[in-house]
């Protein structure tokens, strides 16, 4: 199957295989984690991205794999509360600006935590107060996460 590439980021520690393409080394890492997409691009090659069924989606109706037919997709997996996330989301956000309008996709997968996370409320005031403008989707069951 050929979505085009994808690219699996996280601010948590993520089991997973996949081939570092940035490390002259080229390291490759363990993954028990069962996907559906192929990754290849920054984070590696070699696995499949997770399959985004959630229900409730932010900034965006519902994609499916054939809306991302052709394009190269990152699915960051985040959650507001998280100290590594936020530090990233000026980047994430800078590289969707960027190269949008030439196909690239950011998913964001906002996996939460701790409790609070998991009000909808509040994610989407998060998203709003930190003008994420790519589409969310809330994983509270971690049905993506464990995809």
């Amino acid at each position: 199957m050929s979505t085009g590439h994808i690219i699996i980021r996280s601010g948590y520690d993520v089991e997973g295989t996949w081939h570092d393409s940035s490390d002259s080394n080229s390291r490759e890492h363990h993954n028990s984690q069962r996907t559906d997409w192929m990754v290849t691009g920054l984070c590696g090659a070699g696995i499949k991205a997770p399959t985004i069924a959630n229900e409730t989606w932010l900034n965006s109706a519902p994609l499916h794999e054939s809306d991302l037919k052709g394009k190269v997709v990152l699915v960051e997996f985040w959650t507001f509360g998280c100290y590594n996330c936020r530090n990233v989301d000026p980047y994430v956000k800078q590289w969707y600006r960027h190269y949008a309008d030439q196909g690239f996709v950011v998913i964001g997968v906002e996996s939460p935590e701790f409790s609070h996370e998991r009000n909808v409320d509040r994610v989407q005031h998060y998203v709003t107060e930190h003008e994420i403008r790519f589409p969310v989707t809330i994983d509270n069951d971690f049905s993506t996460w464990n995809t």
